[in-house]
């Protein structure tokens, strides 16, 4: 065999190659309609329980197969719910949460957040209400993701929304529970893997999907926040969420609330005791049942999220 053919070969094979990989990503992103990863950058320090944390374009999209393959897009500051503009006049409603707030299963429009926002505009009150729910989240994460944000976008009222005891999630994280910035607080993670990583996925649909398929990053993460202990067989509020609760109220004082969706009464009603010796403003809805659920036993439906909405406004 001849060293030209060979060559020839080679070539045949390296064109082959490259066109079956043009042609995935073609069905991929445009017949499946697929998205990307739409991740801007990898932050440290601003969640506990992984060493880094996505920050997403504005107007990214994103899939979720939950209830049926659905594609979205989160808003124009890389979140979850409908775009959020306000002035210097506004005051600024940050809502923390798990997946349950996060909503990615639903339309932006029909997100609690969103159903919150418009009673709001409805009602001519100036109140901006901007999600950072996130899959994965529990309170003590959610403490330094807030403060991320806030350091982008100011002060404001909170709220945070508890849709379990997090016994379990808690005991993630290094003890005793510090609330403290770390001196990698919101810095990039800059190493060569990650921006190599984040480079290819953000250009590649077909590179993200097999992402997707191999670590099942979305399914697991879900599934570890819909194991949560949703009956009385915990009669103490942990204190770990305790101490989260007290270091929220020490920061924050009166715009601090807490809003349980818990279907345990014997659980809100302890959490509300504890709460009103500390002063801090507590509400409870039993929304976090099955009737509310996709399936009877996932995330929030639509109704689920009008609910949610709508107890969200009350809290102000």
């Amino acid at each position: 065999m001849s060293p030209d053919f060979k060559l020839k070969k080679a070539g045949i094979i390296f064109l082959a190659a490259i066109s079956a990989i043009l042609l995935t990503e073609l069905a991929v992103r445009y017949i499946l309609g697929f998205p990307t990863y739409g991740v801007e950058k990898k932050l440290l320090g601003i969640k506990s329980s992984t060493a880094t944390s996505n920050i997403f374009y504005p107007h990214s999209k994103y899939y979720n197969i939950e209830d049926g393959y659905k594609v979205y897009k989160r808003n124009n500051l890389g979140l979850y719910g409908k775009d959020v503009l306000w002035d210097k006049s506004d005051t600024l409603i940050y809502v923390l949460g798990s997946s349950y707030l996060e909503a990615a299963q639903a339309p932006p429009d029909l997100m609690a957040v969103s159903i919150m926002q418009k009673q709001f505009d409805h009602d001519g009150k100036k109140y901006k209400v901007i999600n950072i729910a996130r899959s994965g989240h529990d309170p003590y994460d959610l403490y330094f993701r807030l403060a991320w944000f806030e350091k982008q976008y100011g002060k404001g009222k909170i709220i945070l929304v508890l849709d379990d005891i997090y016994k379990e999630w808690l005991t993630r994280h290094p003890h005793p529970l510090s609330f403290s910035l770390s001196p990698q607080f919101g810095l990039i993670a800059s190493s060569l893997s990650t921006r190599l990583a984040i480079i290819v996925l953000n250009h590649s649909a077909s590179a993200y999907i097999i992402k997707q398929a191999a670590k099942s990053a979305d399914i697991g993460e879900n599934a570890f926040l819909l194991e949560q202990t949703t009956v009385d067989s915990v009669n103490q509020i942990p204190s770990d969420l305790m101490i989260c609760l007290d270091s929220y109220q020490k920061k924050y004082g009166d715009d601090f609330i807490v809003l349980s969706i818990m279907k345990s009464k014997n659980q809100n009603n302890k959490l509300g005791q504890y709460c009103s010796s500390k002063n801090i403003y507590f509400f409870s809805r039993p929304i976090n049942k099955a009737s509310n659920k996709i399936g009877g036993k996932g995330h929030l439906t639509i109704a689920g999220n009008k609910l949610l909405g709508l107890a969200l406004y009350e809290c102000l």
